[in-house]
């Protein structure tokens, strides 16, 4: 570019560059001082973008902590033009913002974008947040005043069907308590009515699903057992086989055939023959070879004999109850390691 320019001496250093794009981005300021600048910025696009009932670009802003809110009335305006599901993407990362000097808490990116009907087109953001605070009281702030002010632009009620995340349960409580107005624990309690009866809970239908991203899923799940449990190779590849096919199951009978499986594999010292069944199963079931041979089993009754005051979600969920219950049933006190915790606790 420097020659096409009729400069031919030597190219820059990276650092003299990255001075050269610092002063550029400088010299468009309103102000030196962020705090400033950022005051002066929103104002500009309010007188801007004077579209009622949300003007300008910068919704919110607060110094300490430090809060923006992104997005404009024409971002929100796309929703209308869609017919069928409604389903976002949110999102947050660390690593774009780069922390004031004078700021002590780390300050992220959350992005919250709309799914494109047609899958091969980019997906449209529709609204962004930069905060300091990563509580959920404060997320759920943010997702309060978008889906607030998205119903008083399009002057009706719209229903997120679904949104995509993180295993973040900062993001999961925010959304859950933003769009479904319960906490995650009303919400996994409706499902698990829902899974547990012969009749579809009428409760779940008006329920934006929190779905979790798969892959994120599978990759923190790899990281534990090779991190925090420090199993073999063979095992781990074992877990996450069997892992990724509950994913894929669509109903509970399923996923208990797997985990039951898989409980009778982990749970046994020695190789004994529904160790060596399970296993030819199990290794059939992944290859899709066979498909699973599911009995009427009548609906799931959770063990009542549970800790007092469990601390954790998986202990207060249904669904963590339920497991807990299968895997009491299916394994016996001697597991393949050492490490007996390790196993129960992966279980």
């Amino acid at each position: 570019m420097e020659y096409c320019r009729g400069n031919f001496s030597n190219l820059r250093s990276q650092e003299c560059l990255r001075q050269i794009k610092t002063e550029a981005i400088s010299f468009n300021r309103f102000s030196n001082d962020l705090i400033t600048d950022i005051s002066i910025t929103q104002d500009y696009y309010r007188n801007l973008l004077s579209e009622k009932p949300i003007p300008g670009y910068i919704q919110y802003f607060v110094k300490e902590p430090f809060i923006m809110h992104l997005y404009m009335k024409r971002q929100i305006e796309v929703l209308k033009y869609l017919t069928k599901d409604i389903v976002l993407h949110f999102n947050a990362t660390g690593s774009i913002i780069r922390k004031p000097q004078f700021f002590t808490k780390s300050i992220y990116y959350y992005s919250l974008t709309l799914q494109h009907p047609d899958y091969h087109i980019t997906p449209i953001p529709v609204a962004e947040m930069i905060s300091s605070d990563q509580g959920t009281a404060e997320i759920t702030h943010f997702l309060n005043k978008w889906y607030l002010n998205s119903k008083l632009i399009l002057h009706k009620e719209i229903f997120i069907t679904r949104v995509e995340i993180d295993y973040s349960w900062a993001l999961i409580h925010s959304t859950c308590i933003a769009f479904n107005k319960i906490n995650i624990l009303g919400y996994l309690e409706s499902y698990w009515r829902n899974v547990n009866s012969d009749e579809r809970s009428v409760d779940v239908d008006v329920f934006t699903v929190i779905h979790l991203c798969s892959a994120y899923v599978m990759h923190k799940l790899s990281q534990n057992l090779s991190k925090t449990f420090k199993i073999d190779k063979t095992l781990k590849q074992l877990i996450l086989h069997v892992f990724a096919a509950i994913l894929r199951s669509i109903t509970m009978r399923e996923i208990n055939r797997l985990y039951i499986l898989l409980c009778n594999v982990l749970s046994v010292v020695h190789s004994t023959k529904i160790v060596s069944s399970s296993l030819v199963e199990l290794n059939d079931l992944v290859k899709g070879k066979i498909e699973l041979q599911l009995e009427n089993e009548g609906n799931f009754e959770l063990d009542t004999d549970t800790k007092e005051n469990p601390t954790t979600y998986p202990c207060k969920s249904p669904f963590g109850r339920h497991f807990d219950t299968l895997r009491k049933n299916n394994c016996t006190d001697h597991v393949i390691h050492k490490g007996n915790d390790q196993i129960h606790v992966i279980l």
